[in-house]
C-alpha cells in the first residue's frame, strides 16, 4: 500500500483494535473491514496492495511501490488500483489468485446474506419482542420508508405473536420536528393494538423527546416513571402466559439515582422476570462498554457507561433477565451472557442497524426475540422490510436461557 517516509507511529506496544468474535462472518475489504460505523480503518488513497511470502528489507519495500516485479517467486498477491473505475473486478497481477484464494467458509455470500422465512423454523415460538434500534438514519435520510417497520410488525402481530415493541433510542438523527412528528405518528399506528415504548438516545434531545412522547395516552401505558413531568426513566407491566414482567425504559446512561430506584422496584416485585432497556450498555464485541469504546455516555451527555450500569445495577438484582440497547453501530445482533452476584444468566443484547441502514440506503431491520413457552429458549430473527428477507443467517439465531 502507498505508505509515507519517515511516519512514527506511536503507542506501538498497545494494539491498534481488538479482534471480534464474530468478525470472520463478514466479508472483508481492502482498508479495513465490513463493519458499519467502524473507525478503524486507513483513511487515505490505497493505490496498490501486495503481500509477499518472505519479509521485505526497507530498500525492496521502496522498490516496490514504484516498480514492483510481478514474476518474484515470494509474491503471493498484488492489486493495483492505480486506473481502476468503481465497477471494475480488480485482478490479482501476480496471477496466483487460484492458488491463494479457496472459497473461504466465513465469507458471506448473496445466498448467506438474505435468508427467507421458509428456511427458518419459527413453530416453537410462543410469544415474541420487537425491538427497533437506531431509526435515525431511515427516520432522516429516508423517512419516505419508515412506514415499513411498522407495516411488516403489525403484519407479522399474529405470526411471531408480538406482545411488545420496544424503540432502543435515537429515533431522530438530528433532532429535526419533522423527525419528531414522523416518528409519533408511525408509532401511533401500534397504539391500541400492540403495546409499546420508546427509549431516549443521545441523538433525542430531553425537550423534544417529552414534547412528543409525553401525552397523557403514552404516560397511561406507563405503571410507573422517575420524574412525574418526564418520561425517559419508566416502566410497565406486562404478563404472558402466566408469567410477569417488568419492561423498564432507562435514560441514556443512566444517573446512580435512577439505577437505584430501579433496582427497588425490581427488587419489590421477584415475581417479574425484569426486562431494561437503555440506549447504550453493550459494545459490539459483546462487553460493556466503557470509556475506552466509541462514544461512552459518561463524556457525551449521560453518566454511567455499560460497565458501570453493570456493577451498580445490573449484577446485583436475581430477576433481571434481559438488557437490550442500541447506539453501537454494527451488523450483526450481538448476544452475551453473564452471571448476575446470585448467579442468575443476563441475556444481554446490541441492536443497531444504523450503520446497515446508511450503506443499504434503508434496509429498515426490525429485531425479533421469540420465546419458547417454558421460558427456557429464545430465537432472534433479524427482518429488512425493505428488502423483505432476514438479513444474514448469523443473525437468525437460537438462545439458552438457563
Amino acid at each position: 500500500a502507498e505508505s509515507k517516509e519517515n511516519v512514527r507511529i506511536n503507542n506501538q506496544d498497545k494494539p491498534l483494535a481488538g479482534f471480534e468474535p464474530r468478525l470472520p462472518a463478514l466479508p472483508l475489504v481492502i482498508g479495513g473491514d465490513r463493519r458499519t460505523g467502524s473507525s478503524i480503518y486507513f483513511k487515505g488513497a490505497i493505490r496498490s496492495v501486495a503481500e509477499f511470502a518472505d519479509v521485505r528489507t526497507p530498500l525492496e519495500i521502496k522498490q516496490d511501490m514504484y516498480d514492483l516485479n510481478t514474476g518474484d517467486e515470494d509474491l503471493l498477491f498484488y492489486y493495483c488500483f492505480k486506473n481502476n473505475t468503481e465497477d471494475d473486478a480488480i485482478e490479482d497481477l501476480a496471477g496466483n489468485y487460484p492458488l491463494y484464494h479457496e472459497p473461504n467458509p466465513y465469507f458471506v455470500s448473496e445466498e448467506d446474506r438474505w435468508v427467507d422465512e421458509k428456511e427458518l423454523d419459527n413453530s416453537r415460538i410462543a410469544w415474541s419482542m420487537a425491538f427497533l434500534g437506531d431509526t435515525q438514519v431511515v427516520n432522516d435520510l429516508y423517512p419516505e420508508k419508515l412506514h415499513l417497520l411498522y407495516d411488516w410488525i403489525l403484519e407479522k402481530k399474529d405470526y411471531y405473536k408480538i406482545k411488545y415493541v420496544m424503540g432502543l433510542g435515537d429515533i431522530t438523527n438530528r433532532d429535526l420536528p419533522r423527525e419528531w412528528e414522523l416518528a409519533r405518528e408511525q408509532y401511533e399506528r401500534l397504539s391500541g393494538v400492540i403495546p409499546w415504548g420508546v427509549v431516549k438516545g443521545n441523538h433525542d434531545s430531553s425537550k423534544r423527546f417529552n414534547e412528543t412522547f409525553g401525552y397523557d395516552a403514552y404516560r397511561a401505558t406507563c405503571d410507573g416513571v422517575y420524574e412525574e413531568e418526564r418520561i425517559e426513566n419508566s416502566y410497565r407491566f406486562l404478563e404472558v402466559g402466566g408469567n410477569k414482567y417488568i419492561i423498564f425504559t432507562l435514560e441514556y446512561g443512566p444517573r446512580d439515582e435512577v439505577m437505584e430506584w430501579a433496582g427497588k422496584l425490581i427488587d419489590a416485585h421477584p415475581e417479574c422476570k425484569a426486562i431494561i432497556t437503555t440506549h447504550c450498555y453493550l459494545f459490539r464485541d459483546g462487553t460493556t462498554l466503557d470509556q475506552e469504546d466509541v462514544c461512552p455516555p459518561a463524556t457525551t451527555g449521560g453518566h454511567n457507561n455499560g460497565d458501570h450500569m453493570w456493577d451498580k445495577f445490573v449484577r446485583k438484582h436475581k430477576n433481571i433477565w434481559f438488557v437490550l440497547n442500541g447506539h453501537d453501530p454494527f451488523d450483526l445482533v450481538v448476544t452475551s451472557q453473564e452471571r448476575g452476584d446470585t448467579g442468575n444468566l443476563v441475556t444481554q443484547m446490541l441492536i443497531d442497524p444504523q450503520g446497515t441502514d446508511a450503506n443499504m440506503q434503508g434496509a429498515c431491520l426490525i429485531c425479533i426475540v421469540g420465546f419458547s413457552e417454558d421460558g427456557k429458549k429464545a430465537w432472534v430473527r433479524y427482518y429488512s422490510a425493505d428488502k423483505q428477507k432476514y438479513y444474514m443467517k448469523t443473525n437468525q439465531y437460537e438462545i439458552d436461557l438457563e
